[in-house]
């Protein structure tokens, strides 16, 4: 008996942990999508794909064990032949993949190298207030899939110069250095007695974020608590 339960739990796990992987790979595909919009989203679209397709084989292999009881031994036999080639097929997608994505991460370290080029050189104030201005006076943080390569083109700049330019003087990357922007803005907005009827969902959307848990999580980080404790914390003062 306890045999048969434990045989049950190993085929049950997987099968768990399996779609528990590729909840976890969309999340994080959809933060790439949100902060990196820059790079391509073929690597986390293929892994989800063949996660799918292990959680899909493994649900396969245990209805095949739940009616191995129930069913012919040629049936039960032929079930389990067909989920052997599936995870051979899965396997060496597996396999193409890793080589694919090995690749990829040599030609993002080529590409970094480049980058370097352009941080030794000696960035002038006119450049870096440029960039201030240009993402201040225009508003551009209220732009929710505002990208760097979107930004770069309103500074006039390659935009590999202005990450690079970022993370020299401003010390942060270009998606923080966006969301500090959309914070203080969230701030000005939950302080104003104008937007005090607005729900807090109203306010991250109208501070450029398009995810609750970006804002969530940058705003707990600017600010050291979340957007409900900071709005009961300072109430909006309406005007005498």
């Amino acid at each position: 008996m306890l045999t048969n339960y434990l045989w049950h739990y190993l085929k049950f796990v997987p099968v768990i942990y399996a779609f528990a992987a590729a909840l976890e790979i969309y999340r994080y595909k959809q933060q790439l999508k949100q902060f990196y919009s820059s790079l391509s989203l073929q690597g986390p679209y293929w892994l989800l794909l063949l996660t799918l397709g292990f959680a899909l084989n493994w649900l396969w292999s245990l209805v095949v064990h739940l009616l191995g009881q129930s069913v012919s031994f040629a049936v039960a036999d032929g079930f389990g032949i067909f989920d052997n080639y599936i995870t051979f097929l899965l396997v060496n997608a597996l396999f193409i993949y890793s080589l694919l994505y090995a690749h990829q991460l040599l030609e993002t370290k080529a590409k970094s190298k480049e980058k370097e080029v352009f941080v030794t050189a000696e960035v002038s104030p006119d450049v870096i207030a440029r960039i201030r201005n240009t993402m201040e006076k225009q508003q551009l943080y209220l732009t929710q899939n505002l990208n760097i390569e979107d930004f770069a083109r309103q500074v006039g700049i390659h935009y590999r110069e202005v990450s690079s330019i970022i993370n020299k003087e401003f010390n942060t990357n270009f998606f923080e250095f966006v969301n500090e922007y959309r914070v203080n803005r969230a701030k000005q907005m939950l302080l104003d007695p104008q937007y005090a009827q607005m729900t807090i969902l109203d306010i991250l959307l109208e501070s450029g974020f398009n995810s609750k848990s970006s804002f969530h999580r940058f705003f707990k980080r600017y600010t050291g608590m979340s957007a409900a404790e900071f709005r009961k914390t300072n109430p909006p003062i309406p005007p005498p």
